[in-house]
């Protein structure tokens, strides 16, 4: 936006990153403006890219962070692991793979409906000494989500980049 706040006062700029969701309409957009654009035309954005997913309004500097946290890919990466590891575990591929794809879904739906935060709903399903605990403990020991993080914030900084 700044090159564009060179050209003269009162140049509306409008940034938007949708992700590659958008191609079926479950994507995210980030929408970022500069300060002379109107609340009209902000609607007239809204309504141009509402059939894609879900937009979202931030200030430019969260863009590049929001590029990163959206990518299909860390997803398409968990689905697979999910698959692998039933497969390792002796399951047929095909099996594996409608399994792990309802798993997603149904936890993803039962967030939907309840909108809880996520710790409470592993709480939940969390029996002490049970399976789901022994899992999430060896995603802790293998710093599952230090390393989601750490994804997130490298693919923000590579963002960062291409300016």
């Amino acid at each position: 936006m700044e090159r564009y706040n060179r050209l003269g006062d009162n140049v509306r700029v409008v940034r938007i990153l949708p992700n590659p969701l958008c191609q079926i309409g479950e994507g995210v957009i980030a929408i970022a403006y500069n300060n002379f654009v109107t609340e009209a035309q902000k609607g007239d954005v809204d309504k141009l890219f509402h059939s894609l997913g879900l937009c979202v309004v931030l200030e430019e500097g969260h863009i590049n962070a929001v590029t990163a946290l959206t990518t299909p890919a860390n997803v398409f990466m968990f689905f697979q692991s999910l698959i692998d590891a039933g497969v390792r575990a002796g399951i047929d591929r095909a099996t594996c793979t409608k399994i792990a794809y309802q798993t997603i879904v149904g936890s993803m739906e039962v967030w939907h409906r309840r909108k809880v935060p996520p710790s409470e709903l592993m709480a939940e399903a969390s029996t002490p000494g049970g399976i789901s605990v022994e899992c999430l403990h060896v995603l802790e020991k293998y710093a599952f989500r230090a390393a989601i993080s750490d994804a997130i914030k490298k693919g923000a900084e590579r963002a960062d980049q291409f300016r």
